[in-house]
């Protein structure tokens, strides 16, 4: 999923250079349908709100903690919530930061 960066770029032009990039917003997302199966993906909508809370935390480099803490913001249902809390989270960071 390469659309994210340009989307969040476009949509926030005030967001910080790291959110504009989809770095540290859209690796993980785009890495979601990847790794874990959910019953609904993050859309743009999310994926936005989750970078603007992001940027506001002042997270610059993406940590599992950051992951566990913020993913309310990205996902709608608890199920989801609870398939990526913990060790999926890390993978999740791994690979974006694998993908960087």
């Amino acid at each position: 999923m390469t659309a994210g960066p340009p989307v969040v770029a476009a949509a926030d032009p005030g967001a910080s250079r790291e959110a504009a990039i989809g770095s540290p917003v859209g690796s993980p997302v785009a890495s979601v349908d990847e790794l874990i199966v959910l019953f609904k993906l993050p859309g743009v909508a999310e994926t936005l709100d989750w970078g603007e809370a992001l940027v506001a935390l002042g997270c610059v480099d993406l940590d599992p903690g950051t992951v566990d803490a913020t993913l309310g913001v990205l996902l709608k249902y608890q199920d989801d919530l609870a398939r990526i809390t913990g060790q999926p989270a890390q993978r999740l960071v791994e690979a974006a930061r694998g993908a960087g």
